[in-house]
């Protein structure tokens, strides 16, 4: 699976790297076909209720055997600058991440996160999934 230019989409029923299949939605983010490439997705401003903290469980796509990617959540500053909230390198391991993020820093606020993944050298196999990602109090 994949694009030569990167690529987000939406899976209502993912299979994941560790083999099970899920009913839960998960977004995949695939990356440019080019060494040390990004992917950034800017979110539309959203309130952020009071202790609201983001989750969602990484994984690489089943089979890309050769995924190494890094997976930032990122809020953008009133002038445009980014500011790393966690970083995670998510590697073709059998094995799923789960991140939990607290953001009651940013509750009764209005606020952009931006989604960044990063190719650790050749993008070859870097599609990884963000199952069911939210934010809630």
């Amino acid at each position: 699976a994949g694009d030569a230019g990167g690529f987000v989409t939406l899976d209502p029923q993912p299979q994941l790297e560790n083999g099970a299949a899920d009913d839960e939605p998960a977004l995949w983010l695939g990356l440019q076909n080019a060494d040390d490439s990004y992917l950034q997705a800017v979110f539309p401003a959203l309130y952020i209720p009071a202790n609201a903290k983001f989750t969602t469980v990484l994984g690489c796509l089943r089979g890309n055997t050769a995924c190494e990617a890094e997976f930032s959540l990122n809020y953008q500053d009133a002038s445009g600058g980014l500011h790393e909230l966690g970083s995670w390198t998510e590697t073709h391991d059998g094995q799923i991440s789960r991140v939990e993020v607290d953001l009651s820093a940013f509750g009764g606020k209005i606020t952009t996160f931006v989604f960044l993944l990063k190719a650790k050298g050749s993008p070859v196999g870097d599609v990884i999934h963000l199952l069911k990602p939210m934010i809630q109090p």
